[in-house]
């Protein structure tokens, strides 16, 4: 349900069905995780949904849906669940992450989402812009906060 009704912070447009996003939770070819957000301003629920498939042959883990409840930007989510990524991707052996981001009028907020996580642009053009971030060079955003998940 959140990925079918946010469009400020969803980067690839991703609309998809419960029994898709089943599909990719049980492959052996994607991670997938839900996330939910208790501070001090109280529990939030399920804010944000995050999807990755991995490239074996290229060593990345590429990025395909991305969510988040805009009632919860500027908490410091978005930097936890870029460390979350970066551990997920070094405790499988992947080297790179690369991520995308679709262009709309709704989610111009976004759109500047993996560059204030330090991935380098790759390609960009008004539709688009592809992202990467490298984990034998870049350092991963770190956080006093914590995460816990549920996932694959």
């Amino acid at each position: 349900q959140l990925i079918n009704k946010s469009n400020q912070y969803n980067l690839l447009k991703s609309k998809t069905t419960n029994s898709l996003i089943e599909a990719k939770a049980n492959s052996t070819n994607c991670f997938v995780y839900a996330f939910s957000l208790a501070d001090r301003f109280g529990d939030n629920g399920i804010v944000s949904v995050l999807s990755m498939v991995k490239d074996t042959s290229t060593k990345t883990l590429e990025i395909d849906c991305f969510v988040m409840s805009c009632r919860v930007l500027m908490r410091g989510l978005e930097d936890l669940i870029h460390q979350h990524i970066c551990q997920v991707a070094i405790q499988n052996g992947f080297e790179k992450i690369k991520g995308k981001i679709i262009k709309t009028e709704k989610n111009k907020i976004s759109q500047n989402h993996f560059e204030k996580l330090k991935f380098k642009c790759i390609e960009n053009n008004e539709n688009e812009s592809i992202w990467l971030f490298d984990l034998i060079t870049q350092t991963p955003v770190t956080t006093k906060h914590f995460i816990t998940t549920n996932g694959n």
